[in-house]
């Protein structure tokens, strides 16, 4: 992980155009962080802990959400199993202990930056973004996925979503 960490902060892997660091670099950094705070939890039983890891997941999802989500997805399996097979009061009590402080730290990164942007992005906008475009794309690119060929068979779920929101 450290030798990917290091190669993806090069000058010759990114590109002699690219300025500043990789966000996969941040992205990485920010990982790392996120799984050490949660090992401190499981090793000390603090709470803080958590909620850094989950401010480190927040700050994650603003840089890369792809990878963010997959240390999302990592951490929540390691606060199940810890639960539910550790010596600490198990079950889903100590699930739910564990949840409050860590989707505290995640939504008090995550929470400002979505509100800002449906605060500023118009609801035209979004659904062209997510819905319009990815379809338009599609038709010019042909399907390449299996995500693809599901959008060319299921139709626009929310065809006037700008509309049924304002009226």
């Amino acid at each position: 992980m450290l030798f990917s960490t290091i190669l993806l902060g090069t000058k010759t892997f990114s590109g002699n155009d690219y300025a500043g660091i990789h966000p996969t670099v941040l992205s990485t950094g920010l990982v790392l962080a996120s799984a050490y705070f949660l090992i401190e939890h499981l090793a000390r039983a603090r709470r803080l802990w958590l909620c850094l890891a989950g401010l480190a997941v927040g700050l994650n999802v603003l840089v890369r959400h792809d990878l963010a989500l997959f240390s999302l997805f990592g951490h929540w399996t390691t606060l199940a199993l810890a639960a539910f097979r550790g010596p600490r009061r198990p079950g889903l009590a100590a699930l739910r202990r564990a949840a409050l402080p860590y989707l505290a730290g995640v939504f008090a990164v995550v929470g400002p930056a979505a509100a800002y942007f449906l605060w500023r992005v118009s609801i035209e906008d979004i659904s062209f973004s997510m819905l319009a475009y990815a379809r338009a794309y599609l038709e010019m690119a042909g399907p390449r996925t299996v995500g693809d060929v599901l959008i060319r068979l299921f139709p626009n779920p929310f065809p006037g979503a700008g509309a049924l929101l304002q009226g």
